[in-house]
């Protein structure tokens, strides 16, 4: 046998080996030509000789595969590089004083996969250390963060505060805005400067980026967005009860017109959870991560909770980005059941925005049913599930939440905004962790009281296949994360509920939405057009007049008429009414992102909440109101408003009528 591999391989062809010789000349010329000390190994780029002799742009070699490459494909390295992949071609790693660098074509993702291991090994062995700590000690021997050195105070800083200080008290006048608004109006600024003023365009900001896709720009745009709006505005106070349209029994998506109250109680309970990472962020100058982890762990152990892991801001570990979020447990004070949240934020810096608008989709198996026997195909929101995958790899929050489970702990995934849809896709992939048996060997920690046994539990779809274990999700403002597909199973397997507050904007961001916006706003830009020149000559005579009776600011009083002549007051010109509305293509959406769970939807109506218990179906949720409440609807306080308020009018005690009084008439003086 051995004889004929021998043989076969001596008739090699004598064309192919010429071939193979000629290919490895090739590639030594090439290095040779390039290593004239002016050519990048990385990108070939070819620096001129008066580049090299000033310094401007020269060749560094990379300290991991000792290529010669240009400061572009250059990067600082973040982390300490690894003994075994050093490869500088002159210095020791010892020796070498400077800032590291390496190539980012080639070295960087095996050095961001070595420092990405390097990392969650890190935070298993930290936050398992803790974890077992509680387990075995419980909560009274349980360490807690000690509260970290304080820093100075500057004379900036606290003069950067007044100025806030003194913007609310200007704010808090009252007519402020207002006169704002005329003195703009009367320096030339037109409806524009208006809406300007009262804060609509920082409001409708993250709206009109989308609606730019759809043809909707411009100061155009926004006004004809603006008055679109009003006149929903205006409908709504015509028609009282219009805000409940679509909320009936029968209608398409509602599940049960008034919501059971024990939903409510059931998420209400974790309102506060939802808020813990914001009220957790102190100001300058205690805004740092440690002075925030300490701060959040006084928070929770009001309630009895001891912090087990927290990562307090959003952040980008070596290309990846991942919320903030924090994993507390005890020992319930009433009914002493072992309880456990893993707490996600919202979004607050631009970590979190940048992982909003990042609205590609990725496929997803979502394993339904009481085993997780049914495997749903569909689609997940990408950022989304790599933030939700961040948390559960690499801060080993998995594996955290695997030992909980195995301890008997109830666990719940609790967020706002970013945070609700990260808290549904986590609890989507518990569900394939407990199906496909990763960690299967734990075993319960047991406490030194012998609380906790340990206890032989068959594989979650085995031969004795047990229930996967419930971890659900709750969420306030949960933006579109999965697909219908995946949602309709979430609803079935009932692992989510989502809190939506009346107009909230962030439920309603998905394309289909966008674009059905952008229709209605471009055929009502007729009526916007008529409504806004209405507007801008009644408020020039606003203006006229309040120049001639007040202080106009730049325009003074004795020479009102001619200073109001010279600014252009009589020649203001709204170049946003007559341009002509362009044409848009309505394009072909693919299955859209929906909200996931049951949906509690709360709508205020005749100075009162209701809540509708409903699922992504509901028309309300398929179209969106662009007025100014809506990014105010989306915040937690909001939420908890409502929820309280509801609370309060349901468990009202009525006044009990007082005692029946019956005249009588005294026998003697024959009065009553």
């Amino acid at each position: 046998m051995f004889s004929k591999a021998l043989s076969a391989a001596k008739n090699v062809s004598a064309s192919a080996i010429d071939s193979s010789k000629r290919a490895v000349d090739q590639t030594k010329q090439k290095l040779a030509e390039i290593d004239d000390g002016n050519t990048c190994r990385s990108c070939g780029k070819v620096l001129s000789t008066t580049l090299a002799m000033t310094n401007i742009s020269t060749l560094h070699a990379c300290c991991t595969c000792g290529l010669m490459c240009c400061n572009d494909c250059l990067m600082e390295s973040p982390g300490e590089i690894p003994d075994e992949l050093w490869a500088h071609p002159t210095l020791k790693k010892e020796a070498y004083k400077k800032k590291v660098k390496f190539c980012k074509n080639k070295c960087r993702d095996r050095l961001f996969a070595f420092w990405m291991k390097q990392f969650a090994d890190e935070n298993r062995e930290k936050y398992l250390e803790a974890l077992h700590f509680f387990l075995r000690n419980g909560a009274e021997t349980f360490p807690t963060l000690s509260k970290p050195k304080g820093l100075e105070d500057s004379k900036l800083r606290k003069a950067m505060r007044m100025m806030v200080l003194a913007e609310y008290a200007a704010e808090a006048v009252g007519y402020d805005i207002y006169l704002k608004a005329l003195k703009l109006f009367a320096a030339g600024g037109g409806m524009m400067g208006i809406l300007l003023q009262n804060n609509y365009v920082a409001m409708m900001y993250p709206l009109m980026g989308l609606l730019k896709d759809f043809g909707i720009t411009g100061p155009n745009g926004l006004l004809r967005v603006f008055y679109y709006a009003s006149s929903i505005e205006l409908y709504r106070k015509l028609n009282f009860d219009s805000v409940l349209e679509g909320h009936r029994a029968g209608d398409i998506g509602v599940i049960a017109e008034k919501c059971p109250m024990d939903i409510l109680d059931y998420v209400g309970r974790y309102a506060a959870p939802a808020q813990w990472l914001y009220s957790a962020k102190l100001p300058e100058p205690h805004d740092e991560d440690d002075w925030t982890s300490w701060y959040l762990s006084r928070i929770v152990s009001k309630d009895g909770w001891s912090l087990v892991a927290v990562s307090p801001s959003a952040s980008v570990h070596f290309g990846a980005k991942c919320p903030a979020f924090a994993l507390v447990v005890r020992q319930h004070p009433v009914t002493n059941k072992p309880e456990a949240i893993l707490a996600i934020r919202g979004t607050q810096s631009a970590v979190d925005w940048s992982i909003n608008v990042d609205d590609k989709m990725v496929p997803y198996t979502y394993h339904s049913g009481q085993y997780g026997e049914k495997a749903v195909q569909g689609s997940v929101h990408k950022a989304m599930m790599e933030g939700a995958l961040k948390i559960l790899d690499t801060f080993a929050m998995r594996e955290c939440i695997h030992q909980l489970v195995k301890n008997g702990y109830d666990v719940k995934i609790v967020g706002h905004s970013l945070g609700a849809a990260t808290a549904c896709l986590i609890a989507c992939e518990l569900r394939s962790g407990f199906f496909e048996k990763k960690f299967e060997d734990l075993q319960p920690v047991t406490a030194l009281d012998g609380k906790y046994q340990e206890e032989e539990v068959p594989p979650a779809g085995g031969a004795n296949a047990v229930p996967v274990p419930w971890i659900p999700a709750v969420g306030f403002g949960t933006p579109p994360c999965v697909d219908e597909c995946i949602g309709d199973a979430i609803l079935t397997d009932n692992l989510m509920v989502s809190v939506v507050h009346c107009d909230d904007i962030v439920p309603r961001l998905s394309r289909p939405n966008i674009q059905k916006l952008a229709i209605d706003v471009n055929n009502y830009a007729a009526e916007a057009t008529k409504y806004q020149q209405e507007d801008t000559k009644t408020f020039e005579e606003y203006a006229k007049n309040y120049g001639l009776a007040g202080d106009m600011g730049d325009v003074d009083e004795e020479e009102g008429g001619q200073k109001r002549a010279e600014i252009g007051i009589e020649t203001v010109v709204e170049t946003t009414v007559d341009e002509p509305v362009k044409e848009m293509k309505i394009v072909e959406m693919d299955l859209p992102l929906v909200v996931p769970g049951k949906i509690v939807h709360l709508t205020f109506c005749n100075a009162s909440y209701n809540a509708t218990l409903c699922d992504h179906r509901l028309a309300a949720l398929r179209s969106i109101a662009p007025l100014t409440c809506v990014v105010k609807n989306h915040e937690m306080s909001e939420h908890i408003e409502a929820l309280r308020s509801m609370k309060l009018k349901e468990s009202t005690v009525p006044i009990r009528d007082g005692p029946t009084w019956e005249p009588v008439m005294d026998p003697n003086s024959k009065a009553w």
